[in-house]
């Protein structure tokens, strides 16, 4: 069994699942704060299922699979040594060993231009630090996001923010980390992104810390 073999091509992603959502509907669905709105192409979600169902019975669990065949990290050793690293925490200048951006095998039904990258992080992203307790419910229902190389600003409920020179607006310190990690590794020059951090409730892989970014290139 190939599990590996299993997962979609670009090129079949172009040709077999075209996008639902425009660059605009993906910004307006996030700067929403329902998050669950976001969803993979109809097709590809099946075949998403069926292959996790392998991915299972093959390996245990979506998160075994990912740490041996695409974050090369070693289960048994994942949080040796996490508890010395200061801060504990997700930040912008977090170690590289910590952490790691590839393409997301499964994208959501993007535009064929945008990029969805996932950030893989062996620290949380949420944090009694980084959270306060008057944000706390709120960011385990709803999550976090923002934006970032826009024109115009974009709002949402939680955060209102558009270049990394205003990341003090936002109102924890973990989304500003956030928003000042996507700027670093995309560049507003050349770069319009999206990105969200899932509450609990929406993560489908909830063993591993991440946040999705969706990056488009500007002409």
């Amino acid at each position: 069994m190939d599990l590996v073999e299993d997962i979609p091509t670009h090129q079949e992603l172009l040709v077999s699942y075209p996008p639902q959502y425009t660059w605009q509907e993906l910004k307006n669905i996030i700067a929403s704060g329902d998050l669950g709105l976001l969803k993979r192409h109809r097709d590809l979600q099946a075949r998403y299922d069926l292959w996790s169902a392998k991915v299972r019975e093959a390996k245990g669990s979506t998160v075994r699979f990912l740490l041996e065949h695409r974050l090369h990290w070693d289960k048994d050793t994942l949080d040796q040594g996490v508890g010395a690293i200061n801060p504990p925490y997700f930040t912008p200048y977090i170690p590289e060993h910590l952490v790691k951006i590839v393409p997301n095998d499964w994208p959501y039904s993007v535009p064929f231009e945008v990029v969805h990258s996932i950030i893989w992080t062996r620290l949380p992203v949420v944090h009694a630090e980084t959270v306060g307790p008057e944000h706390a419910a709120a960011v385990y229902q709803d999550g976090l996001w923002g934006f970032s190389g826009g024109e115009s600003a974009d709002t949402s409920a939680s955060l209102d923010v558009q270049s990394s020179d205003q990341v003090d607006i936002y109102p924890t310190k973990a989304a500003s980390f956030i928003h000042q990690f996507v700027v670093k590794h995309w560049p507003e020059l050349e770069w319009e992104t999206a990105w969200f951090w899932n509450p609990p409730r929406l993560q489908s892989v909830p063993g591993l810390a991440h946040i999705h970014v969706f990056a488009r290139p500007k002409l």
